[in-house]
């Protein structure tokens, strides 16, 4: 069996792709296989797979499908998949050449972990750092949520980890087809079922911010897809008993994704469209009535808190007013 797989789904990236596998195909560790899949791009980017898949034919496979989602995608990776570990890398972003040695190394050192979670750097178009993804738990101490429930509030990306693949296998996790809110939905379950997390001091994945990215594109409409992830998940929860164990911190991922993100979002994008903000106030009225009260707010950095106070007392005006006056973004 292979080390590690790395998932690369691939749908309209023809100016980055190649930088992406360049980037990993240029890693010191060698036990390791790379898979591409072609979510029926229209630019170009299944021709440039084809010819990685002619050069390297003994570390690349290439999957070529019409176009069902990214989240379609890595589920067809991970039924291709031989590694042990699989790594899913977005196929804009570029990772350091050392990181599958030093991620395998943390694997040894921690007696080969459920989750391996790592920090990231935040690059825009131009290669400059714009950013960090931060993890700040313990380095190499392995853990399980119900000895740190607020790893639930961590980044919930599946690029910034590796995870074992029978994880995925065993437990039947698969990513939703067509959402935007696909970590969302899927990050919280590989949390609750993992038996051992730990975290890496490393910071080897580099994330691209570009305008033509799905998040900075999504319209409003698919941000009334959040409320059937966190339905999803409350039943995921319920399925599991332990609902009301982790009450509190399904409540405040309620509130931060809700308010601070998607409604926040809409704002920005267009401030008219009440259907859908409505829509969200009413969920969080009728699923979490009491959430103003949830011990986890207190601690939020004070523009996470005031953000979620202004769009949820319907402030939006102010909000957007601050945002461009530069307080916050």
């Amino acid at each position: 069996m292979l080390k590690i797989s790395i998932i690369i789904p691939v749908y309209n990236v023809l100016n980055y792709l190649s930088a992406c596998i360049d980037s990993v195909l240029k890693q010191s560790f060698s036990d390791y296989e790379v898979i591409l899949v072609n979510d029926g791009s229209s630019d170009g980017s299944g021709d440039i797979v084809d010819q990685y898949d002619l050069k390297y034919p003994e570390r690349i496979r290439v999957v070529h499908q019409m176009n069902k989602g990214s989240g379609e995608a890595r589920n067809v990776g991970l039924m291709e998949a031989s590694g042990e570990y699989i790594f899913f890398v977005d196929s804009d972003d570029t990772i350091k050449p050392d990181v599958l040695e030093k991620l395998w190394s943390a694997v040894e050192r921690t007696s080969f972990p459920d989750m391996l979670v790592f920090s990231a750097d935040i690059v825009n178009e131009r290669g400059s750092i714009i950013g960090k993804v931060r993890i700040k738990q313990p380095y190499l101490m392995p853990f399980t949520i119900y000895d740190n429930s607020t790893v639930l509030f961590d980044f919930p990306c599946v690029w910034n980890r590796i995870v074992k693949r029978s994880m995925f296998i065993d437990h039947g996790i698969l990513f939703p087809p067509r959402t935007l809110y696909e970590d969302l939905l899927t990050t919280p379950k590989l949390l609750v079922l993992a038996k051992s997390i730990v975290y890496a001091d490393e910071k080897p994945y580099n994330y691209l911010i570009r305008s033509g990215s799905v998040i900075n594109n999504s319209s409003n409409q698919r941000h009334r897809e959040i409320a059937e992830v966190f339905n999803c998940l409350i039943d995921f929860f319920q399925q599991n008993n332990i609902a009301e164990a982790f009450r509190d911190e399904l409540e405040f991922l309620a509130v931060y994704h809700f308010y601070y993100g998607a409604l926040a979002r809409i704002i920005k994008n267009d401030v008219s469209d009440s259907m859908i903000t409505e829509q969200i106030h009413d969920y969080m009225k009728i699923n979490f009535p009491n959430w103003e009260k949830n011990p986890y707010l207190p601690s939020r950095r004070f523009s996470e808190r005031l953000t979620i106070y202004l769009v949820s007392r319907r402030k939006y005006w102010i909000y957007l007013y601050l945002i461009r006056l530069n307080h916050w973004s």
